[in-house]
């Protein structure tokens, strides 16, 4: 007999993201509730490497893109009167820690 077990988290409970230096180890987390500046988050606060520009490449909005389709979800799913969906939506979360994609990008 094979167990699995799933997690899930709701849009509604995506708080903040947290970005942390893959040199230093510093962490940075930023609510969702707040306005996130990404041009802010171009190199770590602690040891300035480089974030979200490399090499003359950004992800800067990427990111920018990514909390602003979030918050709309969770307008649209959540709120009275939003779109009427006919269906929740929740992201599936690793619940294998050893098997964690350390930023790796994701198998499709």
């Amino acid at each position: 007999m094979t167990v699995q077990t799933q997690r899930f988290i709701d849009l509604w409970d995506i708080l903040g993201l947290r970005f942390q230096c893959t040199k230093c180890n510093a962490s940075l987390l930023l609510s969702m509730s707040k306005e996130i500046d990404a041009s802010k988050l171009r190199t770590c606060p602690n040891c300035d490497k480089p974030w979200l520009s490399v090499s003359g490449s950004t992800v800067e909005s990427a990111v920018k893109e990514a909390v602003s389709a979030v918050k709309m979800l969770v307008r649209q799913f959540a709120a009275e009167g939003g779109f009427p969906v006919g269906c929740t939506l929740s992201l599936q979360v690793n619940s294998e820690p050893e098997k964690q994609s350390g930023g790796k990008a994701l198998e499709g």
